[in-house]
């Protein structure tokens, strides 16, 4: 699961830039008086509020931006909840595995999603057992690879 984490401040990643591209970088925050770090913050956070993404659930693409603002909790499960319950069709494989063992685990329904469509997760009991669904989904992964 890439997405996630532990509650901070912020998230640390290592990216690979062309040189050229880096000391452009470097110029640029340069001139706007901020690190390279906030730059690069500043950027990326621009770039996802222009790039787009249709959806089967809204008539007209929704920026990144606008997406996540949907789903976004500082819980990684309630987090993955709300993003597999809003847009399916945006989790990575792994994390359609992790929602399959989630669907496929009754106890984590307060009624079987098999009986009742409209049936929703237990996000307390998911919360519980967050760290063994997600080894649960790793080892379907193994046994199909």
């Amino acid at each position: 699961m890439a997405r996630g984490g532990k509650l901070s401040r912020s998230e640390v990643i290592t990216v690979r830039l062309d040189p050229k591209l880096r000391l452009a970088a470097e110029l640029a925050a340069a001139k706007e008086r901020r690190t390279l770090s906030s730059f690069v913050e500043r950027t990326i956070e621009e770039a996802i509020q222009r790039v787009t993404i249709p959806l089967s659930s809204s008539d007209h693409p929704l920026s990144v931006y606008a997406i996540v603002e949907q789903f976004w909790d500082v819980d990684e499960p309630d987090r993955f909840i709300k993003l597999a319950l809003r847009f399916p069709e945006l989790l990575t494989s792994d994390e359609q595995r992790l929602w399959k063992v989630i669907r496929e685990e009754f106890q984590l329904y307060a009624l079987s999603p098999a009986t009742d469509p409209l049936a929703l997760p237990q996000i307390d009991v998911i919360r519980q057992r967050w760290e063994e669904l997600k080894r649960l989904a790793l080892r379907s992964v193994l046994r199909a690879g």
